[in-house]
C-alpha cells in the first residue's frame, strides 16, 4: 500500500489548503507524498475559457499519456478546473466527533420542497443571491436508490424561461426527509449578471458557427423540422450536411470565468465523422463559440465471459442464460415486456450491436442466433478481425448486456437514467439502448463512448487496432469494453440523466476516464488477486503481456516500486488531460478499493457479494450521485465519504 506516514485528516489540510500541497488523495485523508501545488487551485478561475479541440473525444481511451497535452488544454494544474463560472467550494461540515454533518431534517415534507426550501434559505447570504435566482429552478430529474432509500433530485437555473448551462442543484434526502447534501452550481444575482436577453443571431447562424468551427460549411439551406417554441426558441433542423442527426438548438445562459452571463445558442451535432458528438455554446450576439463538450466515454453465446480481461486471459465459453432476472426480467433479447425474444440477432431492450465497417452508423451485420438463440460463431485469432466478426460482435452484445445488468445492481436503473428500450413502468425515459458499433470504420487504435441525455441512444464505437500482426479487435478486450461503457454511466449519474455535459470541466473530464478505467480493474478482479500485482488497459490490443503498462504511463498496482504517481504529477507536463488526471484518479481509487478488500474480504459474486469488492462498487456508484456538476478531486472524493456513511455509517472513513 501507498505510505501512510504524516497522514494528516482531510480538514487540516484544508486549513493550510493554500499554502501546502498534498498530492495524494486517501479515502478521507491526504497525504504529502510529493510535492507540488494542491487542488486548491480549482476554487479559482482557469486562466481563459478553454474549449475542446476539434479532435479531443470523451471517452477516448488511446491517446497517449506520456506525451504531448491535448491541443488547446495545458497541464497547468490552474487549468483543471470548471472552464466556465468556478467560485470556492466549502469543506464537507464535519461534527467534532469526525462525522459528516448533514444540512437539515428529517422531515415530512416532498424531497423537492425540501431542497427548493433550502436552496431558497440561501437568499441573503455570503454568496449573494437573491429571490429570483431560485424563483424558476426546474426539476430536471428525480430518482431514489432502492438500496438505502435516498432520493435525488436534480434541479436547473432558469430566468425567464431560459435555462443556465450547468447551472445545477443536487439534494440528496433520506428517507426520513433529511437533507444529506445538497450541491449547486447556480449564478448569483443572475438577472444582473446576463449581458442580454435576446438574441442577434438567427438560430441557424448559430447552428452554421458551431458547425464552421469543425471545419464543416456548406451554403444549402437547413430545413427546420420543429419551428421556434418557447422563451428559449427551441428549434430543430435537419441534420443536413453538418449532423447525423437533427440538430437542436435553443437559447440558453452560459456563466463565463470573468463573472459574466452570456445568452448562447446550445446546438448538438453529431458529426459524420462519426467520432465527434459535440455539445456547443455559442455567443448569440457576436457568434463566438464559448464552449464545446464531446458526448463521445434463454440463450448461449461463446464469449470470454466474465471475469476475463482478454484473449489472453482465458478461453471463450458457451454461456446459457447469463442475464439477471432483475434488471433483465424478460431475457436480453426483448423489448415488448412479454415472455419471448423480439429478435434473434444482437438486438434487444439494453443494446443493439452490429458491425459499422462502413462508419454510417445505420444497420450493419447482426448475426443470428436462430429460433433457439444459440450464438456459436467460429473465432481464429490467428487471422484478421474481418474474418472473425459474428464472433466479435457477439462478444461486444454480451458484454453491453452485462454491464448493463451489473450496474443496475449497484443503482444504474431506469429513474437514474440508464440504456433501455424498455422501461417496463420503473420511470425514466425510454427508447435509448447503447447503439454498439463493432469494427468501426470510422478510425483506427481507438474506442469511444457518446452520451447523450436520457431518452437518446448511446453510442459504442469499438474500432480494429493495428499494432499486432494480425490486427487486434477492441470488441475482444472486455477492459476497454467496460472502459467505454463506464462514461455511458458517470455522465448520465453526475447532475442527473438529463445533463451530458456535468462532467465537461478539465478536472471532471479527467475523472471520467479515472472511473472508466477503475470500473476496468474492478469488474475483472479474481479470487487470489494482491493489490501489488499490476493491472492495466489496453494491453491486449497493444500486443503487450498482462503486466505491460497499456494505453496508460503506468500499470494499476498499489506497489510503488511499479507506480508512484500521484496528484503532483498533473503539474510537471509530463501527463495529458483529460487520461492523465484520470489516470491518477483511477490509481487512488484503486488503493481505496485494496483498503476496503483488505479489511472484508474478495466476494466472487459481483451481482449480490457481500465483500470489500462489493461495497468499493457499491460506494463510487453512490458518489456519482451524490457529486455536484463538474466536481473536483475533493468534491468527488466527499460525495464518497458521505456515501459511506448513508450506506455503511461511516464504517470505513478511516481505513
Amino acid at each position: 500500500m501507498r505510505s501512510k506516514n504524516s497522514l494528516l485528516p482531510f480538514l487540516s489540510a484544508l486549513a493550510v489548503l493554500l499554502t501546502v500541497v498534498f498530492v495524494v488523495i486517501w479515502w478521507s485523508r491526504i497525504s504529502p507524498r510529493q510535492a507540488g501545488r494542491d487542488g486548491v487551485v480549482d476554487s479559482q478561475p482557469p486562466k481563459k475559457a478553454q474549449t475542446m479541440p476539434g479532435n479531443g473525444k470523451a471517452g477516448d481511451v488511446a491517446s497517449t499519456l506520456t506525451g504531448n497535452a491535448v491541443a488547446g488544454v495545458t497541464n497547468d494544474p490552474s487549468n483543471l478546473g470548471p472552464k466556465n463560472f468556478v467560485r470556492p467550494r466549502k469543506p464537507l461540515p464535519m461534527t467534532e466527533e469526525g462525522r459528516i454533518e448533514y444540512l437539515d431534517g428529517p422531515s415530512g415534507s416532498d424531497p423537492r420542497a425540501i431542497a427548493l426550501g433550502y436552496l431558497r434559505g440561501q437568499v441573503g447570504g455570503e454568496e449573494g443571491f437573491v429571490p429570483e435566482d431560485f424563483s424558476e429552478a426546474k426539476v430536471t430529474d428525480q430518482s431514489v436508490s432502492k438500496h438505502n432509500g435516498v432520493t435525488h433530485v436534480y434541479f436547473r437555473q432558469s430566468l425567464g424561461g431560459i435555462e443556465v448551462y450547468n447551472g445545477d442543484a443536487n439534494a440528496n434526502v433520506d428517507k426520513d426527509g433529511t437533507l444529506l447534501s445538497l450541491n449547486q452550481r447556480f449564478v448569483p444575482k443572475l438577472a444582473s449578471e446576463i449581458n442580454r436577453t435576446e438574441p442577434v443571431l438567427t438560430p441557424e447562424e448559430a447552428v452554421r458557427a458551431a458547425a464552421r468551427s469543425f471545419g464543416v460549411e456548406s451554403n444549402l439551406p437547413l430545413n427546420v423540422t420543429q419551428p421556434a417554441k418557447g422563451a428559449a426558441r427551441e428549434t430543430r433542423f435537419e441534420g443536413g450536411e453538418f449532423s447525423q442527426d437533427d440538430i437542436p438548438t435553443k437559447l440558453m445562459y452560459l456563466p463565463q470565468a470573468a463573472g459574466t452571463t452570456r445568452l448562447v445558442w446550445n446546438t448538438v451535432l453529431h458529426l459524420k465523422d462519426g467520432a465527434r458528438w459535440m455539445d456547443v455554446n455559442v455567443d448569440a450576439e457576436n457568434g463566438a463559440v464559448l464552449s464545446q463538450t464531446n458526448w463521445y466515454a434463454s440463450a448461449d453465446y461463446r464469449v470470454f465471459p466474465l471475469p476475463f480481461e482478454t484473449p489472453l486471459d482465458g478461453n471463450r465459453s458457451l454461456v446459457t442464460d447469463p442475464q439477471d432476472a432483475v434488471a433483465s426480467p424478460f431475457g436480453w433479447h426483448d423489448t415488448n415486456g412479454v415472455a419471448g425474444a423480439e429478435f434473434f440477432d444482437t438486438r434487444g431492450n439494453n443494446v443493439n450491436a452490429q458491425d459499422d465497417t462502413d462508419a454510417n452508423n445505420s444497420g450493419g451485420t447482426r448475426p443470428s442466433g436462430g429460433a433457439s438463440l444459440v450464438f456459436d460463431n467460429p473465432l481464429d485469432l490467428g487471422l484478421a478481425p474481418p474474418t472473425y466478426l459474428n464472433a466479435s460482435i457477439t462478444n461486444l452484445f454480451y458484454w453491453n448486456n452485462l454491464l448493463h445488468d451489473i450496474h443496475y445492481q449497484y443503482g444504474f436503473d431506469e429513474a437514474s437514467g440508464n440504456f433501455q428500450e424498455n422501461n417496463y413502468g420503473r420511470g425514466g425515459a425510454a427508447s435509448d439502448p447503447v447503439e454498439a458499433d463493432a469494427q468501426d470504420g470510422s478510425g483506427t487504435n481507438n474506442a469511444n463512448f457518446g452520451t447523450p441525455p436520457d431518452g437518446s441512444n448511446p453510442r459504442m464505437q469499438m474500432y480494429i487496432w493495428t499494432n499486432a500482426t494480425p490486427d487486434r479487435d477492441s470488441d475482444l478486450d472486455n477492459v476497454i469494453i467496460i472502459h467505454e461503457y463506464g462514461h455511458g454511466v458517470s455522465n448520465r449519474l453526475t447532475g442527473g440523466p438529463a445533463n451530458s455535459s456535468a462532467l465537461s470541466a478539465n478536472q471532471s473530464g479527467g475523472m471520467g476516464e479515472g472511473w472508466s478505467d477503475w470500473w476496468g480493474l474492478a469488474l475483472t478482479a479474481k479470487a487470489g488477486q494482491q493489490a501489488a500485482l499490476p493491472r492495466s488497459v489496453g494491453y491486449y490490443v497493444l500486443d503487450q503481456l498482462p503486466t505491460g503498462a497499456g494505453i496508460r504511463p503506468r500499470p494499476y498496482t498499489t506497489d510503488l516500486g511499479v507506480n508512484d504517481y500521484t496528484f503532483g504529477d498533473i503539474s510537471s507536463g509530463s501527463l495529458s488531460i483529460p487520461h492523465g488526471l484520470g489516470f491518477v484518479w483511477c490509481t487512488i481509487l484503486w488503493e481505496v478499493y485494496w483498503e476496503l478488500v483488505n479489511a472484508h474480504g474478495f466476494d466472487p459474486d459481483i451481482y449480490h457479494g457481500t465483500g470489500g469488492n462489493n461495497i468499493a462498487l457499491q460506494l463510487v456508484m453512490d458518489g456519482l450521485k451524490l457529486q455536484p456538476v463538474t466536481p473536483t478531486f475533493l468534491e468527488a472524493r466527499d460525495a464518497i465519504l458521505l456515501a459511506d456513511q448513508i450506506d455503511n455509517g461511516g464504517a470505513n472513513k478511516e481505513l
